[in-house]
């Protein structure tokens, strides 16, 4: 599993270093990256992927404004920082393999294991800056330990309470839809059930509650597929995605089965602690779900633990997200042909999905699937540029995040009917150097290490990307101006009170060892038939039925 994840990511990888880059860097400001001897050096490390490294570039500039008069080494004032920042050589086992030799001091990276970071004694101790200074130097009164979840500060917290590392990045990849075609086609569900122009009088949308941010979208399958059927017979192509880089379509799924199986029952795939309630016992048929959303032959509640997690590859909400990823792909009018292409990168889907309402030699496309980066990632490759030409910009589109449907009105009308999300960090972490020697460089580091995670530089993070940091912190007014439709509903989403974040990290023993076997990919439908459901029901002859049974053998 592991070789197979290793395969996928050198694919994007390879692909994406062949795309350019629109943002300025600090080696364009500084071409050569002159060294000016008379300030401290402060090399960072950066893995450019959706989120890019233009919002580290501004912060960066901002630190060394800010301490351009602070002596950090005898005979030096101010302070130079230089970013190494690129997808290949950033992230991912071979660069966890070098970072004895590494000369960057502080790195931001992904798909590194920070267990293996410590076992390593690579990155410094960092619990002083985290867990026992309070931020007052930039006007704040708490710790940066105090921003974390639960959940993370358990994770990243050694057993003597020590911090090497902390979380990059939230993420989490599902449907974009695009606002404005919704407005212009008149794809609104009205509440007696019609599709709209008005929004004056819309459904409730799969929360059911009136008035909230999912008013007149789609509340269960049955009403996704018919406005998707809709969608055609008005000449738009409901979905497309990055058929070259599979993983994304997998992910986005692995999010309606969070979203079915509720925060506890979910986490139990991470924790191996707590008692599961959706086991299905045996499966019929083909293996589609009953009317009501479920199995008639179900477990009861199950206690679970690391003996016995295996259970888990039961859960109902495993296999009725498949029935939505099944009825999805049996439609061949229901998504591009790139979708399955492999030549299609994530870049080049985003530019599909762009430019799809803007040429008129193309049919407008309703949904992508990506992650939360997508619009900062098609940013920074340039996509909007190129449709700035029909004056239009990342500023002006209005892009939304599509809550996953319910299976049935039965669990529509549940009274806690409440949305699950499942981050996709992919191991990401931010931390300094343990090979560090020179102690005024760590000061150095440690500082510009606290700026970082201030509330204002969090908040300039998520002007920038349009995406959050897994920490806790509020955004003013006036920074969420700034900030793109699309950008403001992420925002939204982690404030709302009936939506449950689930950050998928654990400190089972399993999770510690293996933390390969957790990704989305791996931990949710890999089989001999592979890991990947849209592909494996598009070539046909497979059941949900017959994953189940793979799964659970």
């Amino acid at each position: 599993m592991k070789k197979c994840f290793s395969v996928i990511v050198m694919l994007i990888m390879t692909v994406v270093l062949l795309l350019p880059l629109a943002a300025c860097t600090r080696e364009e400001v500084n071409p050569g990256n002159k060294i000016d001897e008379t300030k401290t050096q402060l090399r960072i490390s950066n893995y450019q992927g959706g989120f890019g490294r233009v919002w580290l570039d501004n912060a960066a500039a901002r630190f060394e404004e800010k301490y351009k008069n602070e002596s950090f080494e005898p005979g030096k004032t101010g302070v130079e920082i230089h970013i190494t920042s690129s997808i290949n050589d950033t992230a991912g086992p071979t660069f966890l393999s070098g970072l004895p030799n590494n000369p960057n001091h502080i790195i931001f990276t992904e798909n590194v294991s920070y267990d293996a970071v410590l076992a390593g004694n690579y990155a410094a101790d960092i619990t002083d800056i985290v867990k026992e200074q309070k931020l007052t130097e930039f006007g704040e009164d708490v710790t940066i330990e105090d921003k974390l979840d639960t959940s993370l500060s358990k994770y990243f917290a050694t057993t003597a309470g020590k911090y090497y590392a902390l979380p990059h990045y939230e993420a989490y990849c599902g449907i974009v839809y695009d606002k404005d075609l919704f407005d212009i086609k008149g794809f609104w569900i009205s509440a007696s059930g019609e599709y709209t122009k008005n929004k004056s009088n819309l459904s409730k949308g799969p929360d059911n509650r009136a008035g909230t941010y999912d008013d007149g979208l789609p509340a269960t399958f049955d009403e996704f597929f018919a406005l998707c059927e809709y969608m055609t017979q008005k000449g738009v192509t409901p979905f497309t995605w990055a058929g070259g880089v599979p993983v994304v379509a997998t992910y986005a799924l692995v999010n309606l089965w969070a979203d079915y199986e509720g925060k506890e029952n979910y986490y139990l795939n991470y924790s191996h602690s707590g008692t599961a309630t959706t086991l299905v016992n045996s499966m019929g048929g083909t293996g589609k779900p009953n009317a009501s959303g479920t199995y008639d032959d179900m477990m009861p509640a199950t206690p679970i633990n690391e003996s016995n997690a295996d259970l888990l590859k039961r859960q109902a909400g495993r296999y009725v997200a498949l029935d939505f990823m099944q009825r999805l792909v049996s439609n061949g009018n229901f998504y591009t042909d790139l979708s399955f292409s492999p030549s299609e990168t994530n870049l080049t889907a985003q530019g599909t999905y762009l430019l799809s309402r803007l040429e008129s030699t193309k049919k407008p496309i309703a949904f992508l699937f990506d992650g939360v980066w997508w619009e900062n990632e098609a940013d920074e490759s340039g996509k909007f540029e190129e449709y700035s030409v029909y004056g239009e910009t990342r500023q002006t589109r209005k892009f939304g995040w599509l809550p996953f449907p319910k299976a049935t009105t039965t669990q529509l009308n549940d009274a806690d009917n409440r949305r699950t999300i499942s981050t996709n960090c992919n191991n990401s972490l931010s931390f300094i150097n343990g090979n560090i020697k020179d102690e005024n460089v760590l000061k150095c580091a440690k500082k510009f290490y606290q700026f970082i995670h201030t509330d204002s530089e969090l908040q300039e993070f998520s002007v920038v990307t349009g995406t959050l940091k897994p920490m806790k912190y509020s955004i003013p007014l006036e920074k969420q101006n700034k900030m793109s439709a699309f950008g403001k509903e992420i925002l939204a989403l982690r404030a709302n009170e009936y939506v449950d974040i689930v950050y998928t990290y654990a400190r089972t023993d399993d999770f510690v060892n293996h933390p390969e076997n957790y990704y989305p990919e791996t931990i949710a439908w890999n089989t001999s038939k592979g890991y990947n459901p849209a592909v494996i029901f598009k070539a046909g002859n497979t059941t949900i039925k017959d994953i189940y049974d793979l799964l659970t053998a």
